[in-house]
This record gives structure tokens, C-alpha cells and sequence, in this order.
């Protein structure tokens, strides 16, 4: 059987898993192509909307972004008039009515030049686009444009602001003209069309930054991913500030190391990466500032507090067990000790008729899944356990090669026996029945027994490995 080669060393195996971690190229061209779909759509229909630009700004711009998460974040700019900004007065009530005007126009054009494709506008504040038959989902979002064609002419005199500077300056200043009050400003600034307006300093920071911080980033959203309980607005670019601030010199274990130290001490993290506007900075003792809006700390939401130390501190407990697992491998790099690493949880062996057989498939090259997505559920909800499999499955499948010595892909059979073998290594405490497989015309079919709640609960897992 044709094994994945080992690396030498902890650093080299995980920075294996940090760069298997992003999304395959091909992923990448489908997802573009099909966002700037997107962008045409809106352009032809614009509605007198005049669009400066219309860009791809989340992870995959910035390049942290990890396969079991990757969407598009985008944003649409649009041109407003110097009387949109000369008067501070209905500033406000002028934001609104744009993203109101923008988002109306999108309902009346995009479902009907997009077929196939599902449009949604939740609390129509954003366009959420969802390619179901490929699991790849894009959220459109409505900029204000602060840039004039003189700023790009003007570039190299600037002083060594980038555009992406310029626009968050002219934004974060127009919001500041509104009010002298701080939380005025923050609940202003905080408003999607402000944050979406800035957005471009936060990717142009993080896409000019090094492939350690990129790879740093990955690791750190994955393990997240695997070890967080509930969500956290803004979590993924909190998680990939936090990640890539660290010394360019260093090596990627000790990148993510100092990450998971920064979680356990996430009481005291302090990083603003924002423009000297000559504006008051942030007094609180716990700040990540998104570095596009200065008025944003990611770790302050006055509504949820309660709900945001719970998030953390759970961050916080398991981060120490993954660095005492981190000092307990003693160099081995082996694929079940990375493994420890993102899956820290033990779970019993249940009851077999509490047990359903779930299927996964490993297609072959024309037909495989661009975006794999994890929908696991137990009456409706997420199941957090199956959804850890899952990932971890996807984790292992990673250091599975798909193509052969001269470049061209593997039989699936053999793929799934690679597969299976790391699998059941780490797994078998896991698992009742051993893994076992089939060959259905094109598609390798891989079984599993895995544990849900109750006999009534339904479970349904649909990806492809």
C-alpha cells in the first residue's frame, strides 16, 4: 500500500497540515468565477447604483483561509456623492438609506440572473449567495467608496499609505465628525456598512504578511474550529490577528504555540494594528482592534458578554491541554500525534442501537467535491462530536496522496485503504465496527458506525473526502 511520506519533525509535519489546510487551487478558480457572476449581475442591473469596485475580501483573499470554513466574503463599493459626506448631519440616516437602497436592488435582480443558485437576505443587511449543488457559499456586503481616481494618481506621493489606507482614514474620520461621544462613535462604526467600508485594510494587511503568519493562521482557525463551543462574531479574523502576531523568524510550532499561549491568557491580549488617527484610542484592558476600524474591539460586545467570556475561557482550558499535548510528543510526528493536537475530547462507546451507519464518499478527479461542508445534526442541531469526526477524517485525508509519482490521480480504492489505515490508528476507541468500503461504479463508498443522542435522533453527514 502506497503511503503518504512522513515528515522528519513536528515543525515539518505541521506545516504539512498548514498548507494541505488551504483550499485546493481548482476550489479557488470556481469560487472566483463564479463571484464574478456575482459582480456582472449586479453591474448590469445597478439601478443608478454607481459601483466603484466590487472585491473578495475574507480569508481567501487574505490567504488563511481553511477548507472546512472557506466562503467569499465580498464587498460591493459604492459612489457617493462629495455631498454625501460634506455635512456630519444625517450621516447616519444617509448610511442607512444607501444600504437599504443597494440591498433592494439586489433582491430585484440577483435570483433572476443567477440560476441555481440560492439567494438569501438575512435581516437584509447582507446578500448570503449559496451554490448548493458544490456547498460554496458567498456573503455580499455594501461598502461607501472614500477613494477618488486623484488618490490612485497620487499613490506614490502618499506617504506609504496604501489605498486600503486612505479609504479606512476617510471612514474612520467621517465617523468620528459625527460625535465627540465614544460609544456613540463605536455603535456607529460598528454599523455592517461601516465595517464592510474598511474591510480593505484589514486583507491588505494580512494578505502582504509572510507564509509563516498565513500557515500560522490556518492551524489556528482549525484547531478553533475542532475545539470551540457556539460561535463568535468576527471569530475568524480575531483568531487569524491573534495567530500572526508573531516574530517572522521563528518556526511555525512555536507560531502556534504562542497562539494557543495567547488564548490562555486571552484576559490579557492587547494587539491594535489600526491607523494614528490622532483620535482617542481604546482604554479597555483586553483589546484585538480590527485594524480597518479602530473603534471595533473584537472582544467587546455589550450585549453578549456573558456569552463571549464563556466563549473564550473554553478556548482557554483546552489550549492548555493541547500545549501540555504539544510537550508530551517528545518529537514525534506522526499522523495520530498531530491528530491529538485538534481533537482533544474523549468520548465512551455508547450503546449499539444508539449507533447509525453513516456513509462518506472518495470520488474520483471529475467528480469530486470542490467545497466540502459538514451538515450533522441531532433533531436540527449541529452535533458537535460527529462534526469533530468529520473534521478529523478531512484532517487525515490530508496526508493521503491523491496523485500518484507521475502526477495523475489515484485509484480511489486504493486512496480509501490509506485512509482507512490512519483512521482506524487513532480511532478505534472511537469506532464500534472497523471502517469498511465498496466500489460503486466511479465513487468508493467508505461506512462507519458512529454515536448519536438517542435512537430517535437523526443524523445526516453529507462531504466528500
Amino acid at each position: 500500500m502506497s503511503m503518504p511520506l512522513r515528515p522528519c519533525s513536528l515543525n515539518a509535519a505541521l506545516k504539512v497540515l498548514a498548507e494541505q489546510l488551504g483550499p485546493s487551487p481548482t476550489a479557488r478558480v470556481f469560487g472566483h468565477r463564479e463571484v464574478q457572476k456575482v459582480f456582472e449581475a449586479i453591474k448590469t442591473c445597478s439601478d443608478n447604483i454607481a459601483y466603484n469596485r466590487i472585491r473578495i475580501m475574507g480569508g481567501d483573499e487574505q490567504k488563511t483561509s481553511c477548507w472546512a470554513t472557506l466562503d467569499f466574503d465580498c464587498v460591493a463599493f459604492v459612489n457617493v456623492d462629495e455631498q454625501f459626506w460634506r455635512s456630519s448631519t444625517g450621516l447616519e440616516q444617509k448610511l442607512d438609506d444607501l444600504q437599504a437602497r443597494v440591498i433592494n436592488s439586489w433582491k430585484l435582480s440577483l435570483a433572476r440572473q443567477l440560476p441555481g443558485v440560492v439567494v438569501s437576505f438575512p435581516e437584509d443587511q447582507k446578500c448570503k449567495l449559496e451554490w448548493i449543488d458544490y456547498g460554496f457559499t458567498a456573503d455580499l456586503l455594501v461598502g461607501v467608496n472614500a477613494l477618488t481616481q486623484k488618490d490612485r494618481e497620487n499613490l506614490a506621493a502618499s506617504k506609504g499609505k496604501s489605498l486600503a489606507d486612505i479609504q479606512s482614514e476617510r471612514i474612520m474620520l467621517a465617523v468620528a465628525n459625527l460625535s465627540s461621544n465614544h460609544t456613540e462613535r463605536k455603535r456607529i462604526a460598528t454599523k455592517l456598512i461601516i465595517s464592510a467600508s474598511v474591510m480593505e485594510r484589514s486583507a491588505y494587511l494580512m494578505e502582504q504578511k509572510s507564509a509563516l503568519h498565513h500557515e500560522a493562521a490556518r492551524l489556528a482557525k482549525f484547531w478553533v474550529l475542532m475545539n470551540a463551543s457556539g460561535k463568535k462574531k468576527g471569530a475568524s479574523s480575531l483568531f487569524s490577528i491573534i495567530a500572526s502576531n508573531c516574530d517572522t523568524n521563528t518556526i511555525l510550532m512555536d507560531a502556534f504555540k504562542k497562539f494557543l499561549q495567547s488564548l490562555n491568557n486571552w484576559k490579557t491580549l492587547s494587539i491594535d494594528l489600526s491607523l494614528d488617527l490622532n483620535l482617542p484610542k481604546q482604554l479597555e484592558a483586553t483589546k484585538v482592534i480590527d485594524p480597518g476600524n479602530q473603534f471595533d474591539n473584537y472582544f467587546t460586545n455589550e450585549d453578549e458578554p456573558k456569552r463571549v467570556k464563556v466563549f473564550m475561557n473554553t478556548l482557554k482550558n483546552r489550549s492548555k491541554k493541547t500545549i501540555n499535548r504539544m510537550h508530551s510528543t517528545k518529537g514525534n510526528s506522526n499522523w495520530a500525534a498531530i491528530a491529538d493536537f485538534f481533537l482533544l475530547d474523549k468520548y465512551l462507546r455508547l450503546d449499539k442501537r444508539l449507533f447509525k451507519t453513516v456513509i462518506f464518499e472518495i470520488t474520483i478527479s471529475n467528480n469530486q467535491s470542490l467545497f466540502p461542508r459538514i451538515l450533522a445534526g441531532t433533531k436540527g442541531r449541529k452535533h458537535r462530536f460527529i462534526a469533530q469526526v468529520f473534521l478529523l477524517m478531512k484532517l487525515a485525508a490530508s496526508f493521503v496522496p491523491r496523485r500518484n509519482n507521475g502526477g495523475d490521480y489515484r485509484d480511489t480504492v486504493l486512496i480509501a485503504n490509506d485512509l482507512k489505515t490512519l483512521l482506524t490508528t487513532r480511532l478505534s476507541a472511537t469506532f464500534v465496527s472497523s471502517i469498511s468500503f465498496e466500489q460503486k461504479q466511479n465513487k468508493t463508498h467508505m461506512s462507519f458506525v458512529l454515536p448519536v443522542a438517542s435512537e430517535e435522533s437523526s443524523l445526516v453527514i453529507d462531504g466528500f473526502v
